[in-house]
């Protein structure tokens, strides 16, 4: 109910404060009074008098508490020249609005760093040596990661790759995921994992979804941040990936050179 009422307040405030920061005072008096239906009370030489002596008093609460709602306006009104300011175009009103009905986007605009997380996984025979890599950018920084497992298979190194990444995300963040892994991003592109999550993990051809473990922590990595994921094709233009496929590929070598040194 609360909620309701304070987006009832701000779609008012943003349709009528242009308008009553302009209100002389008797002209607020007037528009008071025509919302009581008290004609005396705008007539009067002095509103302020008639305000305080023909008053009930819940008719004075209730009305002392619309001027405090136009002093607001006139201060929002006043406190927009120096939000603009700092926040360059952003609009005040409009800020308050987004943070009512969607936080999400608020945050995204204003608080939350965006984070570029590129991933690859590679496999030399598949199932076999595996290797994974991920580059984090943010803000010209970047912090590259990569690793291997012994007996693994392609489609775990990019999920594992993925799941290191935002890992290493010390706070909440706006994360956009470049990945050429089909595997990987479909089930939540096409919106397959809600399905998969809703049947206890089974497909729709009711079989076991492969991978449990590793779906399972990388949605909980992502509860962490707000994801988006998007496909790059592979081996192609997109220098980040590019990038993670040479330290995946880099990692299994590493891998190799260990077993063949034992």
């Amino acid at each position: 109910m609360l909620l309701r009422l304070t987006l009832h307040f701000v779609s008012l405030f943003r349709r009528y404060a242009p308008y009553a920061s302009r209100l002389s005072a008797k002209s607020k008096h007037k528009v008071l009074a025509f919302c009581f239906q008290k004609k005396e009370w705008w007539e009067s030489e002095s509103p302020r008098k008639a305000f305080v002596t023909k008053c009930s008093p819940a008719d004075a609460t209730l009305r002392s508490a619309i001027f405090c709602i136009f002093s607001v306006f006139r201060l929002m009104n006043f406190a927009q020249l120096y939000f603009a300011k700092f926040f360059g175009a952003v609009n005040l009103i409009d800020f308050m609005a987004t943070l009512l009905y969607n936080k999400n986007t608020l945050f995204r605009s204003v608080y939350m760093k965006h984070v570029d997380i590129y991933t690859d996984g590679a496999c030399s025979g598949n199932p076999g040596a595996g290797g994974w890599a991920a580059i984090l950018s943010y803000k010209g920084i970047e912090k590259e990661l990569s690793g291997y497992m012994k007996d693994t298979t392609n489609n775990r190194m990019e999920l594992f790759a993925i799941i290191q990444g935002l890992k290493q995300l010390k706070e909440r963040c706006e994360v956009t995921v470049y990945s050429d892994s089909s595997y990987s991003l479909n089930p939540f592109l096409e919106g397959w994992i809600d399905g998969w999550k809703a049947s206890g993990w089974k497909t729709a051809s009711k079989d076991e979804v492969k991978n449990v473990d590793l779906w399972k922590l990388l949605l909980i990595e992502m509860s962490k941040h707000d994801v988006t994921f998007v496909k790059v094709k592979g081996h192609s233009d997109n220098e980040g990936n590019n990038r993670c496929d040479k330290l995946a590929k880099a990692a299994i070598k590493k891998l190799q050179s260990h077993i063949l040194a034992e």
